[in-house]
């Protein structure tokens, strides 16, 4: 196989996993970003290397963002630009409604 037919392997993986991801926490993910300021983040040792960094005012790029939630997470740590990328079409569908459900201003690119 070559790595065309590899990544169109994932991609078909992806995204008939994603219709069962999006069943278990959809809803519940989607209630949470409702809230203002709304961090699925809770990994304390990652909280601090992104406050050492200073990642407010930064643009970030988030390969292999999935449904969007680190991402959105980051946005609302007060970062500038922020664009996500997936190879599922079906991840990036949902994560695009969350931010505009959720009134975050994140691009996620398929």
């Amino acid at each position: 196989m070559d790595i065309k037919q590899y990544t169109n392997a994932n991609k078909v993986a992806w995204n008939e996993v994603m219709p069962k991801h999006q069943k278990a926490r959809k809803q519940a993910l989607d209630k949470l970003f409702a809230q203002p300021g709304y961090i699925e983040q809770t990994d304390q040792e990652l909280l601090k290397i992104f406050d050492q960094i200073k990642i407010s005012d930064k643009d970030v790029i988030h390969l292999a963002c999935n449904n969007g939630t680190e991402l959105l997470s980051i946005k609302n740590m007060g970062t500038n630009r922020c664009v996500g990328v997936d190879i599922s079409e079906c991840a990036i569908e949902e994560a695009t409604e969350r931010a505009e459900k959720s009134n975050i201003d994140c691009e996620f690119v398929c």
